[in-house]
């Protein structure tokens, strides 16, 4: 569950689709509202006067939530829409929290909204650093917990492949929906991505940047031969009896 402070902004998106698993859609009005215990706390917001378009199919709705508001977890967002001349309803739950329990942007994320802007140049929210974090600790094998545990380069290459990550997840909306499938055939024809591929749900600069991980990285090591000592010469070998040390069986 997302978590919004007091008085700070509640970053809130839902996105359309033509029918349960289709495609992302836009549809013909966009109303939002945000309950608490059934009562209406805020709103409606409304699209184009306080919602906001961000892709095909994606709106927002950006909450100042009040220095006052109700610590509570069961705060409810209900988006209306009209698709297909039919109207459909969507809900999502968050909580607030006491203020400055949480720095917007820096939800326990190795790059915050301000990172993203800066290696990237594109505007992102909260919720997606920690979209990002939660791709890139997969495939980091780590948790934001372990930060103390990790080094301070690492952390970097980890801070940049957050950042990318996130500035990739707006324009692939559909990421969470996605089938695992590697290859798709035809009557003719067929295309596919490589077995094991990332590239469905990773963003290619945010995966070299994980290549660059220490422990991640790709290491050969040399595994030295039951028969082999540390000269590296085999002991049976006659032509290396020069090589070793001898002593008689009684010790020497």
């Amino acid at each position: 569950m997302t978590s919004y402070p007091q008085n700070g902004p509640a970053e809130l998106h839902a996105t359309f689709l033509d029918h349960v698993g289709g495609q992302p859609v836009d549809p013909t009005a966009v109303v939002a509202r945000i309950f608490l215990d059934d009562n209406l706390v805020a709103g409606p917001f409304t699209y184009p006067a306080t919602v906001t378009r961000e892709l095909l199919g994606l709106y927002s709705v950006t909450w100042q939530v009040p220095a006052d508001a109700q610590l509570a977890d069961d705060y409810t967002i209900a988006w209306t829409a009209t698709i297909g001349g039919f109207e459909r309803v969507g809900y999502e739950q968050f909580e607030v929290i006491k203020g400055g329990s949480v720095t917007p942007g820096e939800l326990e994320a190795w790059a915050s909204v301000a990172d993203v802007a800066t290696l990237t140049g594109q505007t992102v929210t909260s919720a997606d650093a920690l979209m990002a974090q939660s791709v890139v600790e997969m495939f980091a094998g780590r948790t934001y917990e372990t930060t103390s545990r990790i080094s301070r380069r690492d952390l970097k290459w980890l801070r940049k492949a957050v950042a990318y990550e996130a500035a990739w997840i707006p324009a692939n909306p559909d990421l969470f929906e996605r089938l695992d499938l590697l290859e798709i055939s035809g009557n003719t024809s067929s295309s596919g991505l490589p077995v094991n591929s990332k590239a469905m749900v990773l963003a290619p600069m945010a995966r070299w940047a994980l290549k660059r991980v220490s422990w991640l990285r790709s290491r050969s090591l040399r595994v030295r031969s039951p028969l082999e000592t540390s000269t590296g010469l085999d002991p049976l070998n006659e032509a290396n009896d020069d090589a070793h040390r001898w002593v008689p069986l009684g010790g020497a």
